[in-house]
């Protein structure tokens, strides 16, 4: 939530097939969305992912920036940028702003433009290559776990669940800032909460969902779909595709976890 001028307004991501659907569609769930936002006090937030996806489609995506002059939006850090501030802030967690870009309204068309023209740039595009490749390896490196954490029975018992993801949060640490878990080991410090760690602790919460009970193997919007998650535990709310959202709405039920996150699908905008 941000406060401006001693009013609260709730951040709410949209995340790629809504931002599509919103603009295909403007007179009918695009209004509505909007008229939620505004009378409830919603500013707009998307992640990189999205605008990265999105400029395989450059009449949305020229739409979504054209947008940003007239409503309020936020574009949130990225799955990196938000686990390097969590590591370099622990424990002293309510520091951290997952708030990459504050775009400011009602500036003329061309700040947009130039906004946009931004990511078409040759160091914006290497960018983009090297965090997809960096991805990849991320998910395939979560997903080779499967067969060596089979299920009790045929069953995930919550405990096994939650014992998994602490797992995948340490060894995440351990590949980044090795001195957490070291000053923990030799108790220099007395106390490590992986549960503080709030990115990691959703991206492995969602693979473990996806596919650690579905068995199934995974898409390139799947990968999207987990990165993308780690901003989740610090807005107020998402709109999202039904797949999803029956997967954060498990999480939230089941683990005391994103308890507070309103989770919508465009079925809330028909």
């Amino acid at each position: 939530m941000i406060e401006l001028k001693g009013k609260k307004y709730k951040i709410c991501v949209l995340d790629t097939c809504i931002i599509s659907e919103f603009f295909k569609n403007k007179e009918t769930i695009g209004n509505k969305i909007i008229t939620k936002f505004l009378d409830e006090d919603y500013f707009f937030a998307y992640t990189y992912q999205s605008l990265v996806e999105l400029m395989k489609a450059p009449d949305i995506f020229n739409d979504l920036f054209a947008y940003m002059g007239i409503m309020p939006t936020h574009i949130v850090k990225n799955h990196n940028q938000l686990f390097e501030d969590e590591l370099n802030e622990y424990p002293n967690l309510n520091k951290i702003s997952p708030y990459a870009l504050n775009i400011p309204m009602l500036k003329e068309a061309e700040y947009y433009e130039k906004l946009r023209d931004v990511f078409y740039s040759s160091k914006s595009l290497q960018m983009f290559k090297s965090e997809e490749k960096e991805a990849l390896s991320i998910l395939n490196d979560l997903l080779s776990w499967v067969e060596k954490y089979p299920s009790s029975n045929g069953k995930y018992f919550k405990k096994d669940i939650e014992l998994w993801v602490e797992l995948v949060t340490y060894k995440r640490i351990m590949e980044v800032k090795k001195s957490i878990l070291t000053d923990f080991i030799q108790k220099k410090t007395s106390v490590l909460e992986q549960k503080k760690f709030l990115s990691w602790t959703m991206i492995g919460y969602v693979t473990f969902y996806k596919f650690y009970f579905k068995h199934r193997k995974p898409r390139l919007s799947d990968l999207n779909d987990i990165l993308m998650s780690s901003s989740y535990p610090y807005v107020d709310a998402v709109i999202i595709e039904k797949d999803m959202a029956e997967t954060l709405k498990q999480i939230k039920k089941r683990h005391n976890f994103i308890t507070n996150l309103e989770i919508m699908t465009l079925d809330n905008f028909k």
